[in-house]
């Protein structure tokens, strides 16, 4: 079979490395905030237990370096900031605890990767930063183990919390209309409005209806003819200009202005609607801001034969190369399944393919390809292919990128949303004393 780099279908719902980044990055910044125990202090420590979570104990010693590691805001007592500390810890030991129950390995090679990163978002050397970790009393091992801790963190959320999440095509149709998301585009709108009188009549009313769904009637018939219109029955100032109300952003508009925009695209004409003013006809003639997504789509046919138990690499290209002359030459061959050397070659229809969803070499081979011809064979990996282009169209993909993008966004937010109950959950079915 084909084998094609399809796009990733399913949403990864948090990225471990770079919330990693996020979370060191404010740490780093904290640690370098952070006012180091007195050494004659921190030399008088009693190791007592200050809290146990299930059979794990908290001590003294604990807490003090968290909160000698920690940044204390202005304005926080100490009582407070110590309390606060120490529900971290609780939180923590409860995260961490929940680790042990998958079989999660974290490499030394991650580990370092996302060292690596924090120091550069950081803009700071290993040696400096190592140096300013001594300085708040924590060694780089201290450091590399608290990275270990929080990324088995992070993957038990990555596998746990999604099963809270539920995403709907509502969820993402309100989050695509919401204002937030389109007070940013900007229309080339054309207008035509019948006024109603502030002391219109019942059959005032009725004929200004009945005229502005004439307009529509006639739209419908030849829409390039909104501007004529628009000249010939429009009470607007913008009448003169063809109904042009110039280029408007969407947030100066009125609220029934943009009821409507939202439902729109570019060269739609709406259908009348009603305000205190009159009886009104949208077109939007242009967008800013909107970008828009074409991709071109092939009709691809394969043929492939590859190595296997049975079968040489070198069989795989003596058999397609045969079958390429077979071709070439307008010869319908079929030849027997049950051959280790002659397959059928039948091509497979593998349908419209998007090729940047496809293997880096074989988009190659089907950009250049003329259309209905076969291919040169050629290899990917330990097959061999000859592929076809039966068609070629484009598409406009907005629409998908725009709902993928918007579930994206949502899933994340629900993620973090969901961060603090999923704990509460946790915490309900733990053992939790402080002392």
């Amino acid at each position: 079979m084909l084998k094609i780099q399809q796009f990733n279908q399913g949403i990864k719902y948090i990225n471990i490395l770079s919330c990693c980044v996020m979370l060191y990055a404010l740490g780093l910044s904290q640690i370098l905030q952070a006012t180091p125990l007195p050494k004659e202090k921190t030399q008088i420590v009693r190791n007592s237990v200050v809290a146990v979570v299930n059979q794990q104990p908290i001590l003294e010693s604990e807490l003090q370096r968290k909160i000698a590691q920690s940044y204390q805001p202005p304005g926080i007592s100490k009582k407070s900031f110590r309390h606060e500390q120490l529900n971290e810890l609780i939180d923590f030991a409860i995260q961490l605890q929940q680790t042990e129950l998958y079989n999660i390995n974290i490499t030394e090679e991650h580990i370092n990767d996302v060292i690596a990163n924090i120091l550069e978002q950081n803009k700071i050397s290993k040696e400096k930063f190592i140096i300013e970790l001594e300085k708040k009393q924590i060694t780089y091992s201290q450091f590399k183990k608290q990275v270990e801790n929080e990324l088995r963190i992070y993957q038990v959320r990555q596998t746990e919390i999604p099963n809270r999440i539920n995403i709907t095509h509502q969820n993402i149709e309100k989050f695509l209309s919401s204002d937030s998301q389109l007070d940013t585009l900007t229309y080339l709108l054309g207008h035509i409005v019948i006024d109603i009188p502030e002391d219109a009549s019942p059959q005032d009313i009725q004929d200004a209806e009945e005229t502005i769904n004439n307009i529509l009637a006639k739209l419908e018939t030849n829409p390039n003819t909104f501007k004529t219109l628009a000249k010939q029955y429009s009470h607007s100032l913008s009448a003169q200009n063809g109904g042009d109300l110039g280029w408007k952003v969407r947030k100066t508009l009125p609220d029934d202005f943009k009821n409507i925009l939202k439902k729109m695209k570019k060269n739609d004409i709406s259908k009348p609607f009603k305000t205190k003013d009159g009886f009104h006809i949208l077109t939007i003639w242009d967008i800013k801001g909107d970008l828009q997504h074409i991709v071109d789509l092939y009709h691809i046919k394969q043929i492939v034969i590859a190595k296997n138990q049975i079968r040489s690499s070198t069989e795989a290209k003596k058999i397609i190369h045969e079958i390429y002359n077979t071709l070439q030459h307008k010869e319908k061959t079929q030849v027997s399944s049950d051959s280790k050397l002659t397959p059928t070659i039948q091509p497979e229809d593998l349908g419209w393919l998007n090729p940047n969803a496809l293997h880096k070499t074989l988009a190659e081979k089907v950009k250049a390809l003329p259309m209905k011809q076969y291919s040169p064979p050629f290899q990917i990996d330990d097959s061999w292919y000859i592929i076809e282009v039966i068609d070629k169209k484009t598409k406009n993909i907005t629409r998908e990128i725009q709902e993928k993008n918007a579930k994206n966004i949502l899933i994340n937010q629900a993620f973090q949303e969901q961060i603090p109950h999923w704990l509460e959950d946790l915490k309900a079915n733990t053992y939790i004393r402080k002392l």
